[in-house]
């Protein structure tokens, strides 16, 4: 007759004939050892993340040393964050919409033209009220529009910003004469 030698018991049941505790005896001490692990790594965890906090955080694509408001939230990370910085995010993320596209251009071509064909009113509807909101808000997409049409030797992608600036106020004047004057009638 076998007996453990942590708990005393007679025969309590061994996984193998050489062992000298019993099953109980064994399945507690490594449970005892998986709490005491993950208490460690949680300890760990939580020095690091306070690290973190107070030094910021370093990319895992491209190594810079960032604070922690450079990385996107993530739910299922244990510190709440990405490893990979915004920046390195959005790259990869480019990346793949390019990949998706190569690879399914022509059904992505259809799609938009079959949106476009359904959608014409609603579209125009759109396009109208962006371009009133522009001329209103005197925005870039529109005084560079005006500064292309009016017979520039520039492309749209050319014309500098200190360009779009003095038109902008050239307009902004322009607007508050005609306002003027109207008022004076």
């Amino acid at each position: 007759m076998k007996v453990c030698s942590k708990c005393r018991l007679a025969d309590a049941g061994f996984y193998k004939p050489s062992d000298s505790w019993c099953r109980r005896c064994h399945n507690a001490h490594h449970a005892q050892k998986r709490a005491t692990r993950a208490e460690a790594k949680a300890r760990e965890l939580a020095a690091r993340l306070a690290a973190e906090r107070q030094t910021g955080r370093v990319c895992s694509k491209c190594g810079v040393l960032q604070p922690l408001d450079a990385f996107p939230a993530h739910k299922d990370c244990p510190n709440g964050r990405e490893a990979r910085c915004k920046r390195c995010c959005l790259e990869r993320f480019k990346r793949a919409r390019q990949r998706h596209y190569e690879r399914n251009a022509q059904e992505v071509r259809s799609k938009v033209v079959q949106y476009r064909a359904e959608n014409a009113a609603d579209i125009a509807v759109a396009r109208r009220a962006a371009r009133a909101r522009d001329r209103a808000e005197l925005n870039d997409r529109y005084v560079l529009h005006l500064l292309v049409r009016q017979g520039s030797a520039l492309k749209a992608r050319e014309v500098p910003t200190a360009l779009i600036e003095a038109k902008r106020m050239h307009l902004a004047i322009e607007r508050h004469i005609n306002n003027e004057a109207k008022g004076q009638r």
